[in-house]
């Protein structure tokens, strides 16, 4: 059996959210310029065509975790700066990223003083001066320099003449629930930066705004605003109390997970579902067998607790109709409630219906977000944890 799953990407809604973010900077003023952040294949939904319309946009940079993420991006013509986040030392001239190198067009981030030399003698091996962008940490604790060592940095540059600083950036770890301590690193940065004013050339970019910290206050944009979650039309539904800017737009959701009905049966009241029998019908039921499972990316997490709405006609305005997932989710497949379903529709006319996984709708009960809330994740694991296998197919 072919895969009977699809993932509908939505470019159209990708180029909306990218608008929006940009507008962020207000009636009057220059919008800040846009590094769209496309780690782990676009948060799983695919990063090649994503960028692709990125880069018609005007997005100025765009920045992956790792340089095979930036390979994969040069490999498919893709011409716009790369930042990659994580601690870069090396580039080979047979890499793929050695004409972004050589271009001017691969940027990394550094994280200590051994790789800031490591990068120096890159440059120095290829006869040029390397784009770098020192990365403080200000409260995140899982890399970067602190303050204390961008200042010795910043001391002993002048060892390291096959580098040009670019960019200077830090990254917020609470913008989502706790805009205190968000404000409290945004001093810590700023403060670490000024203090080292006079020694970083002209036209430095500065940033520090993620998706979350976009939508807290305008100061955080600085020169260039940094969003992930955002360009794929999540993000804002998760902030919690505190100040955030009053006009900011609506983002659409980019991302459709369709599958399909492959086989229904009926079973008597009291019947036990799935592997540990962990629910049993209270009532004569019809359920229906839905190709997806944990292998797919559908979390185990949602065993009992999932909805999934199914299409019962093939009448394109029809009403999509909520469905409870019974027991364990399995590796290939779920099973979902029909009987209420049933009741309304043929059974003989169910079999193939379009199910939708995941919707696009903020509001409906399939939401990432609603479900990501339901079992204590966030939308980023749903995201990204969905299969590779799956068709992703671009629409708009």
């Amino acid at each position: 059996m072919t895969h009977a799953s699809r993932i509908d990407i939505d470019l159209g809604a990708i180029e909306h959210n990218t608008l929006a973010l940009r507008s962020l900077a207000g009636p009057g003023q220059t919008p800040p310029a846009l590094c769209a952040a496309l780690k782990k294949n676009a948060y799983g939904l695919g990063v090649v065509p994503i960028a692709h319309r990125l880069m018609r946009l005007g997005v100025q940079m765009l920045a992956v975790y790792s340089d095979d993420e930036a390979a994969e991006l040069v490999s498919k013509a893709i011409t716009l700066p790369i930042l990659v986040l994580s601690p870069l030392h090396t580039v080979d001239r047979t890499d793929v990223l050695y004409r972004h190198l050589i271009a001017d067009r691969l940027h990394l981030s550094i994280h200590d003083l051994d790789q800031l030399k490591a990068v120096s003698e890159l440059g120095h091996r290829f006869g040029l001066r390397v784009p770098i962008q020192p990365y403080i940490d200000t409260g995140m604790s899982r890399s970067g320099l602190s303050p204390g060592q961008f200042h010795e940095m910043m001391n002993r540059l002048a060892d390291y003449p096959f580098v040009r600083i670019s960019g200077v950036y830090t990254h917020m770890a609470t913008a989502d629930d706790r805009p205190e301590f968000t404000e409290a690193q945004f001093e810590r940065f700023t403060a670490a930066v000024e203090q080292e004013q006079s020694r970083l050339p002209q036209g430095v970019t500065l940033h520090a705004a993620n998706t979350f910290t976009c939508f807290r206050d305008r100061r955080y944009h600085l020169d260039m605003i940094r969003p992930g979650l955002g360009i794929y039309g999540y993000g804002p539904e998760w902030l919690q109390p505190g100040s955030t800017i009053d006009d900011a737009p609506t983002l659409r959701p980019a991302l459709r997970w369709l599958s399909q009905l492959t086989h229904i049966q009926r079973y008597p009241s009291g019947t036990p579902v799935g592997y540990g029998s962990t629910h049993t019908l209270e009532r004569d039921s019809v359920i229906g067998i839905v190709p997806v499972g944990y292998a797919d990316g559908y979390p185990v997490a949602l065993s009992n607790l999932g909805v999934v709405r199914i299409k019962p006609t093939l009448d394109t305005d029809a009403t999509l109709c909520d469905c409870r997932v019974l027991g364990r989710v399995s590796m290939d497949q779920i099973t979902v409630d029909l009987t209420d379903l049933v009741g309304q529709h043929d059974v003989g006319n169910l079999m193939g219906a379009e199910v939708e996984i995941y919707s696009s709708d903020p509001a409906a009960p399939n939401a990432p977000s609603r479900l990501a809330r339901m079992i204590g994740t966030h939308t980023y694991e749903l995201l990204t944890r969905l299969s590779q296998s799956i068709t992703r197919h671009c629409v708009g």
